[in-house]
C-alpha cells in the first residue's frame, strides 16, 4: 500500500468515525405539511458527501456541490467540509 492509498484510508475511517454528526439529506421527519423533508446541500462550500446506492458506498471528500456529478443522486449525508476537519483534528486534504 502506498503512502497515498494509507491516507485515503485514514481519511475515509474519518469520515466514518463522525458520520453521525453528517446531516441527513432526507431525515425520517416530515415537516410541518406532512411533506418529506430535504436539507439540501449548500452552494460555494467545500462539502464531504456521504454516498450509498444499491451496490457502492462511500464518500466525495473537499467538493462543491455544483462539482458532483451523478453522485448526487445518491447522496445521503453531508457536512460542510471544514467542519470535518475541525472534528477530525486536521487536515483531510
Amino acid at each position: 500500500m502506498t503512502q497515498e492509498e494509507s491516507e485515503e484510508n485514514k481519511v475515509v475511517q474519518i469520515c466514518y468515525d463522525y458520520l453521525d454528526k453528517f446531516i441527513d439529506i432526507y431525515p425520517k421527519d416530515k415537516n410541518a405539511d406532512g411533506l418529506q423533508w430535504e436539507n439540501k446541500m449548500p452552494e460555494k462550500v467545500k462539502l464531504t458527501v456521504y454516498c450509498k446506492g444499491t451496490n457502492q458506498r462511500g464518500f466525495l471528500v473537499n467538493m462543491s456541490s455544483d462539482e458532483l456529478g451523478l453522485e448526487a443522486l445518491i447522496a445521503n449525508k453531508w457536512i460542510i467540509h471544514s467542519e470535518l476537519e475541525a472534528l477530525a483534528g486536521r487536515s483531510l486534504a
